[in-house]
């Protein structure tokens, strides 16, 4: 498995790779990769918007609930009162589940008495392989405290790290994707200093929920949600025409810049997937830093103020781009 990022990596189960220079300006072959990659992006964000509901309005017999980023639920079909008793086997450290699909799922189902001379008593899969064979609840119980704080322990996952500068603006945040050289400490620097509130402009940290956190070398940063991400490379002569991408395409720049140690593609997915609703990019090469923060600032307002794209919305990024060229 390709070890670079995980957009490499799947793109290389493609037979493709992303170009040098231009890495979102796509030949045919390379545009079907991408494709193919968004589609798993949307295909991991259906699975979370069918999965299971949180512990309020689950169905009778389904015992769901968080421990330390894993989502575990319990189909109590054997009618064993498991929901009762939860407390006995929900580690301390457990939580109420969100609405994702469960990352460990166990099926309690009821065991006749077989020929082997066994009494009846309980059969546990978990993840559709059988795991317990036993009578009395009570084993059970103690069976299933066991199993969860091992398999939680086993699906625990480090963050994923992305290059990217974070700030903050109007409490929404900017994130600015990039590799080393394409600008982005002086693109985070000069939102700065148009209000912008610097959380870090290194790196950031996705975790299994989807959330943003800083990275431990960038200390005192509270947990993120990003608004607009900024997907650019510095090219002097250039103009700021940025796209804008939606969906699964707006956040590739994420995936693109992933630190080399994630070795789980598809866990990287469906972390994107959780972001790709809520997230807007602007993708482009941009001139001096100093020209383009205005009009970034203003996007994302045309963003919170629910400003549809339209010939006013350019009138108003061009008269930003007039106001920083005229200072």
């Amino acid at each position: 498995m390709d070890k670079r990022n995980p957009a490499v990596a799947l793109l290389t189960c493609c037979g493709c790779g992303p170009q040098h220079d231009d890495r979102w300006n796509f030949d045919a072959r390379l545009n079907q990769a991408m494709n193919t990659l968004c589609g798993e992006i949307e295909a991991a964000g259906a699975a979370a918007a069918s999965g299971v509901r949180d512990g309020s309005t689950r169905a009778p017999g389904e015992v769901a609930f968080a421990c330390r980023g894993a989502r575990v639920l319990i189909v109590d079909a054997a009618g064993a009162g498991l929901a009762t008793r939860r407390g006995e086997f929900l580690p301390s450290d457990g939580s109420t589940a969100d609405a994702a699909p469960p990352d460990v799922r166990y099926v309690v189902e009821p065991r006749a008495p077989g020929w082997d001379g066994n009494a009846a008593g309980y059969r546990v899969v978990r993840d559709g392989t059988v795991r317990y064979l036993g009578g009395g609840i009570e084993r059970l119980v103690g069976w299933l405290r066991a199993d969860i704080e091992a398999a939680v322990s086993w699906r625990r996952h480090d963050p994923l790290i992305v290059r990217a500068a974070a700030l903050v603006w109007r409490q929404r945040t900017i994130l600015i994707v990039g590799r080393a050289g394409s600008g982005t400490s002086h693109l985070a620097a000069a939102l700065e200093r148009l209000g912008a509130v610097c959380r870090t402009d290194a790196r950031v940290a996705i975790d299994d929920n989807g959330r943003l956190q800083p990275h431990p070398l960038a200390a005192g940063a509270p947990e993120l949600d990003v608004a607009l991400i900024v997907s650019t490379t510095h090219q002097p002569r250039s103009a700021w025409r940025p796209r804008r991408l939606r969906g699964a395409r707006a956040v590739l720049p994420i995936l693109d810049s992933a630190l080399p140690d994630v070795d789980e593609p598809r866990r990287a997915l469906r972390l994107c997937a959780r972001l790709a609703p809520a997230v807007v990019t602007l993708q482009g090469p941009r001139p001096d830093a100093a020209l383009v923060a205005a009009p970034i600032l203003a996007a994302l307002d045309d963003l919170l103020d629910g400003v549809a794209e339209s010939p006013g919305s350019l009138a108003r990024t061009q008269s930003a781009l007039a106001r920083v060229c005229g200072a």
